[in-house]
């Protein structure tokens, strides 16, 4: 009787026992089964045929997304063109004049350059981009457009004068004039226009910071074109110089330029709270560029005294962009629709853009060479993007 209780009180133990392994195992079979969800959500096979991490995404969730977006962004710059200097100033040196002595010789003279600068002016920045179906990459394409101008008109004081830093002098000395301005009038225009076409991806690398790397194509018209003029009247300086006796001469110099070359790009998101944002942009491209250039330099008071130069040519232009500021973004429409608003400081440089013609000898020689100066562009950028 008591073998048969302790063999029902065995059997009832294993079932028990065997019971509990089933669950356990069940359990631990859910368990490693959501594991592996988890482990495909974090970790995928990547292009090289090997395992790796998955970085989230950080695109949008939209409901029933239509995967695109447009960016507006209004530009509020100001053009700076390197070495851009018009005239140097000065004053007519102190007595005596007589041959041999420092007055004699116009020295000593002080000064100082005066450049032609270019005004604060708007432009705008027009854009479309599509998130694609192939491991979140968007693809996207933006235009620019920005003008500006500028102008500068001097008129020399009693016992000063300009000394003339454009143009060849060789023109007024055949008409026995010019060696020095009492009046110098400038103007400039500048027409900006680009496009980049590029693929790129956001994800995070972190709870809070957002990379976006990029790469692409980008293009760019530019032209720029100043003229200035110097003049004044009968004005004869102590050691002999010679003014301009109500002529004048203008130098008119030209360089537009189209390029297209390759682009890379980091763009970094620093997410603070209610939707605001830190973001600070990189770009670098290499332009190849189309350039044809001219300079003309001619005197009033002979059309035969005159300088006309082109020079067409080909070179690679290397670019930088900086934009770095604040932003916010949220859903909207029933989640159905995203926004956000930038604000930043935005910097672009062209280097060796503008390219004119400079007298190898001087302001007293007929002949030149192109010299490359850089160009920058700089001011704040609002950026409006909505995706849909």
């Amino acid at each position: 009787m008591a073998t048969t209780s302790i063999k029902k009180m065995t059997f009832i133990a294993f079932s028990l026992l065997s019971f509990t392994a089933a669950v356990c195992a069940g359990e631990s079979d859910n368990k490693m089964k959501k594991l592996q969800k988890q482990m495909k959500q974090t970790r995928a096979e990547n292009g090289a045929g090997t395992a790796g991490a998955r970085m989230a995404p950080a695109k949008a969730q939209i409901e029933n997304s239509y995967n695109f977006n447009v960016n507006f962004d209004v530009l509020y710059w100001s053009p700076d063109i390197e070495n851009n200097s018009i005239t140097q100033s000065s004053s007519f040196a102190p007595g005596p004049y007589g041959p041999g002595t420092a007055g004699g010789n116009g020295l000593p003279t002080a000064g100082e350059m005066i450049d032609l600068r270019y005004d604060w002016s708007w432009g705008f920045r027009v854009g479309v981009g599509y998130d694609t179906a192939h491991d979140n990459w968007d693809v996207g394409v933006d235009y620019t457009y920005f003008t500006s101008s500028a102008s500068n008109n001097l008129t020399a004081g009693n016992n000063a004068y300009y000394k003339l830093v454009r143009g060849s002098q060789a023109i007024e000395a055949a008409a026995g004039d010019g060696d020095f301005a009492t009046q110098v009038n400038s103007t400039g225009s500048l027409d900006f226009q680009n496009v980049n076409l590029t693929l790129g991806r956001a994800y995070f690398v972190s709870s809070n910071l957002e990379f976006k790397p990029t790469v692409g194509l980008r293009s760019a018209w530019i032209n720029d074109k100043e003229t200035v003029e110097y003049g004044g009247g009968a004005v004869v300086g102590p050691h002999g110089g010679r003014g301009f006796h109500g002529n004048n001469t203008k130098v008119i110099d030209n360089c537009k330029s189209w390029g297209i070359g390759p682009q890379i790009a980091i763009n970094t998101t620093w997410h603070l709270d209610h939707g605001f944002s830190f973001f600070g942009n990189l770009s670098a491209s290499a332009i190849y560029s189309s350039f044809k250039t001219t300079h003309k330099n001619c005197y009033s008071s002979d059309v035969d005294f005159n300088i006309s130069v082109t020079n067409n040519f080909h070179a690679f232009i290397p670019n930088v962009d900086f934009f770095l500021g604040l932003r916010w973004d949220s859903l909207f429409n029933k989640n159905k629709n995203y926004f956000g608003i930038g604000l930043g400081w935005e910097t672009q440089v062209f280097w060796n853009q503008i390219q004119r013609f400079e007298s190898v000898e001087g302001v007293s020689a007929t002949a030149g060479a192109w010299d490359g100066r850089d160009l920058s562009l700089q001011g704040l950028t609002i950026d409006v993007k909505i995706d849909f």
